[in-house]
């Protein structure tokens, strides 16, 4: 019953799995079908409308294919249950093709995101460049009217003034809008990564249009401006408002040198500073005989003499803070010449060296992608064993030289700013990265030659042996004499059947290895294994041939002993086979393993059913002759006959039973063995689904919600991978208790997926627990970073409200004093904050290059937009302090000299009132007249005073306005 009920679960697995197997059939066709739609798919347009209906289309597409897929997976796994629970041997070349199967569609279903995900990153970046080219555009060809219109005006000295003013406003606006042109490059160049290679060349001529109009807009601004200046010296005939100019010029050099963004890292970059900075070089060497002639102006006063000893030191003031000035400036700009220009040496040679190495770790990326399929035969895998050694070798060579990278990296973080930084930890990050996906590539390109290359030793050894011993057993069976009819011969012949059977017999082991590893190589190089089949064929049918040539023989040797009527001694035979076939039956039972070998055994267990089927044919022959001799000899020797042959047939019985329960017992275990891998699989293909998902490593979220998300979706993961932790160690200490109770060799199967399954379980719990770990750090920054934006925007905000209620700087000392003080206060809360502002920038520049594109194109644009408020509070802090400090001076000096005038004209009053009554006496008139002549003298030489104060307190009243109650003041 038990046989019959193995028999009908056979048929009935056999049954289900032929529909499976058809029905994963059908899906081959879907499959050929969506992958070449992948494959002549419509690159990434550059057109925001165009996206959308690539999008549209591939979003449909890719979810129709995940459906499919999945449908897939639960068919497969459908049919593995199925066959899991049968005992047949063909179960594994089923098997090997739907994992082909399966890794087919997992590749393609692997591209078809990766194409969803270019399409989802693509969409953004070309609304953006879209938008921003047409406002860049738009703007552009606003300021070159602009110049043009510029370009005209008179001579006089105010309209040169007059339109220095205005280009110096035009000039803040192009150089602000330089974050503008850097973003819009930065998006371009992102959509270029994406987009197909017509299209990107087309961006990049847009691109590279519109910078060259931006930079043409630039120079000819300065050198307008240089113009302007030059003129504006020439016509100014006052040597103080010449000075005023100079002083201004300089000033604004030195805003321009202070406010320089922070050193890049990237050449390009780098070249564009150095030009910026080589401009106010320049600037200041066209200066520097406008400074000569100031210091030869003060000299010229000091010879000349002036009536005003304060004029004087006011102008000898104001040249020395010019000339120091100049000097801190030239100083400033020649330093960080000097600095960029080591930046830019250090930072060529890194991205020269980042460059080559990453072209070589891309080659050898895709030489490995691109290598053949394992050989079939060990000449031709030791060359492919060569060829990776050369792989590898140039591999450690490229670490090696990511190790430079990492040292020239250090030398230009060490000098440029913190976005350049930032930058070049992304790159560095991004070259590790494919250092170890080729690394992974490598080693498991590795263990794939090393398993063929066990495989394809095996078999040649396996089907070299064979093609020793089989010629050798074909001539020994075919040099057997014909059964002879002496007993004594036959006899002899019959022991010589015996022998040879109990020599060749054990062959069968290696016969199924040699179609175990057949399949093997077949499983890991199909078109290749091909050119094996015909060897193995001939030597499964002379091995066949073999068998049954040994059959016949021992049914013709017996055949012969009951033709002369040797019964008894026939009975005696058979009955010594089977006692030594339950010999063998019993050697059989017990015995653990992993498929392959209790497949062997299963062959050995036919084997001997085959040879049981023989011997049962031969004592139904005996049974009928012992019945032909009952009426032919006498009573005694048959009854003896009759009981030697119920023995036997007891015997036959027996054994029959034994060899089916071995059969039995032997299926059972394959199936459990087969449960127990099938559960492996499950799980290693859970887990191998996973490691494929930190691999790919896919970009943070920079936005709260999408981080939040982003998240909660890799914990739900983790947790899914967490609830495998139970299984996957009760497999191993499963396996654990398998392979110890048997020897290696038949328990390999079993420890090669164990180990794989421990090994990608250990490695994936580390990557999964790293990948958390930075995913619980980028979702801190991102709430800090937008929390602190938010702040930051407030004050920005605030700060913005009240400096608009900023008025002109007093023209009272006591007032002004106030004004300095409160405008000191507003550079302590500027110097406060420029460290939250650092830090934002930092913040905002990381989740710029390590987040996501979609979300870092808002991020991108904030930072464009704080960066821009924040110089623009910065420049008209410093401009307004300049002003203040500017008039402070003038107001000091005209009270300096009231005052002391005042005191003058009190203390002469004084005097003078001591004349208004005259002495009698002779003598004291006389000394009253001489000192009346002293005073007169002193009242001469007080005029200058009194005209340059009143002319001094004039000016400052001019420059009110009329309602400003400073004016009667």
């Amino acid at each position: 019953m038990e046989g019959k009920w193995n028999e009908l679960t056979e048929l009935l697995v056999k049954e289900v799995s032929f529909e499976t197997v058809t029905e994963v059939e059908g899906f081959l066709k879907y499959l050929d079908k969506a992958e070449n739609d992948i494959n002549t798919a419509e690159p990434i347009s550059v057109d925001p409308e165009t996206l959308r209906t690539q999008l549209r289309d591939h979003n449909a597409f890719h979810e129709d294919l995940t459906q499919r897929k999945n449908t897939l997976k639960e068919l497969i796994a459908k049919g593995r249950a199925h066959l899991h629970e049968t005992a047949n041997t063909k179960t594994e070349e089923i098997e090997s093709r739907w994992d082909s199967i399966e890794n087919q569609a997992d590749l393609l279903s692997h591209h078809s995101a990766d194409r969803q995900r270019q399409l989802e990153s693509a969409l953004p970046l070309a609304l953006q460049l879209n938008e921003n080219l047409s406002e860049v555009e738009a703007w552009l060809e606003e300021m070159e009217a602009e110049l043009k219109a510029q370009n005209q005006g008179g001579d006089s000295l105010e309209e040169a003034k007059k339109q220095h003013d205005n280009l110096k406003t035009t000039q803040q606006i192009i150089d602000d809008h330089k974050l503008f042109i850097d973003d819009l490059n930065s998006t371009g160049m992102d959509l270029m990564d994406v987009c197909g290679v017509v299209e990107a060349g087309d961006l990049h001529n847009k691109l590279l249009a519109l910078n060259t109009r931006y930079e043409t807009l630039r120079s000819h601004t300065r050198a307008r401006g240089r113009e302007l200046a030059e003129k504006k010296r020439k016509l100014t005939q006052e040597f103080v408002e010449g000075l005023d100019q100079l002083l201004e010029d300089i000033d604004n050099l030195k805003r321009v040198v202070s406010s320089a963004d922070p050193v890049p890292a990237v050449p390009a970059k780098l070249r564009n500073e150095i030009d910026e900075n080589m401009s106010v070089i320049q600037d200041l060497e066209r200066m520097k005989p406008a400074l000569l002639k100031a210091e030869e102006g003060i000299k010229d006063l000091m010879s000349h003499g002036i009536d005003d000893p304060g004029e004087v030191e006011d102008v000898r003031s104001r040249v020395a803070e010019i000339t120091q000035l100049y000097g801190n400036v030239g100083a400033s700009a020649t330093q960080r010449d000097k600095l960029l220009r080591q930046v830019l040496h250090d930072a060529t040679q890194y991205f020269d060296l980042t460059t080559d190495v990453l072209s070589s770790l891309r080659d050898l990326k895709d030489s490995l992608l691109s290598q053949q399929l394992p050989g079939v035969d060990t000449a031709t895998i030791r060359e492919q064993q060569s060829e990776l050694a050369g792989i590898k070798t140039e591999l450690e060579k490229a670490k090696e030289l990511i190790g430079d990278c990492r040292k020239y990296a250090d030398d230009v973080g060490r000098n440029c700013g913190e976005p350049g930084r930032i930058e070049l930890q992304k790159q560095l990050e991004d070259l590790t990265q494919l250092a170890d996906d080729v690394n992974d590539l490598v080693r498991e390109r590795g263990d794939e030659l090393r398993k063929v290359f066990r495989h394809a030793d095996h078999f040649s050894h396996l089907l070299e042996a064979a093609g020793s011993w089989l010629p050798l057993s074909e001539h020994k069976m075919a040099s057997m004499r014909p059964p002879a009819s002496d007993i004594r011969e036959l006899t002899e012949q019959i022991e010589e059947i015996k022998l040879f059977k109990s020599q060749v017999h054990p062959h069968i082991v290696e016969m199924q290895q040699l179609n175990q590893q057949l399949d093997s190589l077949k499983d890991q190089s199909p078109v290749a294994a091909e050119a094996l089949y015909r060897p193995v064929l001939a030597a499964n049918e002379k091995w066949n041939d073999l068998l049954r040539s040994i059959a016949d023989r021992e049914t013709k040797l017996n055949d012969m002993l009951v033709k002369i009527g040797k019964l008894d001694y026939s009975m005696e035979d058979v009955m010594s086979t089977l006692e030594q076939l339950q010999a063998d039956i019993k050697s059989q039972r017990n015995n653990n393993g992993d498929p392959k070998y209790l497949e062997t055994i299963l062959r050995k267990l036919q084997l001997m059913q085959s040879d049981l089927h023989n011997q049962e044919k031969t004592v139904r022959r005996l049974t009928k002759a012992v019945d032909d001799l009952a009426h032919k000899t006498d009573i005694d020797e048959y009854h003896q006959l009759s009981e030697k042959r119920q023995v036997m047939v007891s015997m036959l019985r027996t054994t029959k039973a034994l060899a089916k329960d071995a059969e039995n017992e032997v299926q059972d275990k394959m199936r459990q063995i087969k449960r127990f891998l099938g559960e492996v699989d499950r799980n290693l293909q859970a887990i191998n689904d996973f490691r494929h998902e930190l691999k790919n490593n896919l970009p943070f979220g920079a936005l709260p919600e999408t981080c939040e998300h982003q998240y909660n979706a890799f914990t739900v993961r983790c947790q899914e991978l967490d609830g495998r932790e139970r299984s996957v160690q009760t497999q191993v200490a499963t396996a654990q208790h398998m392979t110890a109770s048997a020897r290696p060799e038949d328990v390999a199967q079993v420890t090669d997926k164990i180990k794989r399954l421990r090994d990608r379980w250990q490695d994936t719990r580390e990557r999964a627990i790293k990948r958390k770990i930075k995913m619980e750090e980028n979702k801190k920054n991102v709430h800090d970073f937008h929390d602190s934006l938010k702040a930051f925007t407030d004050w920005l905000n605030t700060t913005e409200v009240s400096m608009r209620a900023f008025v002109y700087p007093s023209k009272l000392v006591d007032r002004i004093l106030k004004q300095i003080e409160e405008h000191n206060a507003v550079r302590a809360d500027l110097a406060a904050q420029s460290e939250r502002m650092a830090i934002l920038d930092k913040s905002g520049t990381f989740l710029k290059h390590f987040g996501r594109k979609q979300d870092t194109i808002f991020v991108k644009n904030l930072l464009v937009g704080i960066r821009l408020r924040w110089k623009k509070i910065l420049r008209r802090t410093d401009e307004r302090g300049r002003l203040l400090q500017q008039a402070f001076k003038e107001d000091k000096r005209f009270q300096d000299a009231w005052q002391d005038l005042c005191r003058w004209l009190d203390d002469s009053t004084a005097s003078l009132s001591s004349f208004l009554s005259p002495n009698k006496q002779p003598n004291l008139m006389k000394t009253d007249l001489e000192e009346l002549k002293k005073f007169q003298t002193q009242l001469a030489t007080r005029n200058a005073t009194f005209f340059a104060t009143t002319r001094l307190g004039r000016s400052l009243k001019d420059r009110c306005t009329k309602t400003d109650p400073e004016r009667k003041c």
